[in-house]
């Protein structure tokens, strides 16, 4: 893995601690990835092809 992922199972992991140990939280995890979208070339990520559904 690489810095940020662990950075970011790290974060998961602290607050994962607090939510147990303050009950009265609760909290979601949400992993938003790919926030720019695939590569112009379609070489990297996805290459759609028509509409989405």
């Amino acid at each position: 893995t690489n810095p940020y992922g662990r950075s970011k199972l790290m974060v998961e992991e602290c607050l994962t601690d607090f939510q147990q140990a303050n009950p009265d939280w609760s909290i979601t995890l949400l992993r938003y990835f790919n926030p720019v979208g695939s590569h112009p070339s379609g070489e990297l990520g996805e290459d759609p092809q028509g509409i989405p559904n």
